[in-house]
Parts: C-alpha cells; sequence; structure tokens
C-alpha cells in the first residue's frame, strides 16, 4: 500500500509534468502565417499582414478587405470600435472560416503599422 507522503509526492509530479507539456504545447501551436486562405485553412489560426484596403463599422463589428502580395482577404473583427487608415500596413491573427461560402478570418489580435 502506498503511504500517504508518497501519494503527495506522485501527485505533485504529476501536475508538474502536465504543467511542463502544456507550456511546451502551447509554444508549438503559432499561427501559421500566410499571404492567402483557401479552405485547407478552415479552422486553423492564421497571421496575415496586409495593406487595409476597405474599412467599415456596422454594429460594433468591423469589416476589413486586406490586400496582400497574392490575394484580397476579408476579415472581421466582433465587439470592435477599430479604426484603421486606409492604405495602412496592419497584421491580422485570427481563425479562418466560411460565411456564406466565403473565406474570412475572424479576428483575435489586429495591430496596425
Amino acid at each position: 500500500m502506498i503511504s500517504d507522503k508518497k501519494l503527495e509526492q506522485l501527485c505533485l509530479v504529476i501536475v508538474i509534468v502536465g504543467i511542463i507539456i502544456l507550456f511546451f504545447s502551447v509554444q508549438l501551436i503559432e499561427p501559421i502565417h500566410v499571404n492567402s486562405i483557401d479552405e485547407s485553412l478552415l479552422g486553423r489560426e492564421v497571421s496575415i499582414t496586409g495593406i487595409v484596403d476597405r474599412f467599415s463599422v456596422n454594429n460594433n463589428i468591423a469589416f476589413i478587405t486586406m490586400r496582400t502580395n497574392e490575394s484580397i482577404i476579408q476579415v472581421v473583427a466582433f465587439n470592435s470600435n477599430l479604426s484603421l487608415a486606409i492604405n495602412s500596413t496592419a497584421c491580422v491573427i485570427g481563425e479562418v472560416t466560411l460565411y456564406k461560402n466565403m473565406l474570412e478570418i475572424v479576428v483575435k489580435s489586429l495591430c496596425q503599422y
């Protein structure tokens, strides 16, 4: 039979190993940097850097059209009070989704240069 002291040590080791595994797995899960999106990226987190072609806000939802070297990408930011300048460079991290048969990126974070 295992003593209480041994059981406490075993639990502590398991917790520490679990935290270490979580730490390294989070470090490995980085967004994929892309210049265009396609259906193979659905549900994946991506990052893009491009030029803001269009920008509008309606009911706290920002609608952004970004131009990269390879394509034009639709970006949506919910609960947003963003203000982006047209022709400025922006970086977006978000998830590729399908809305009304159109691919778009739903923003998780956004920065403007």
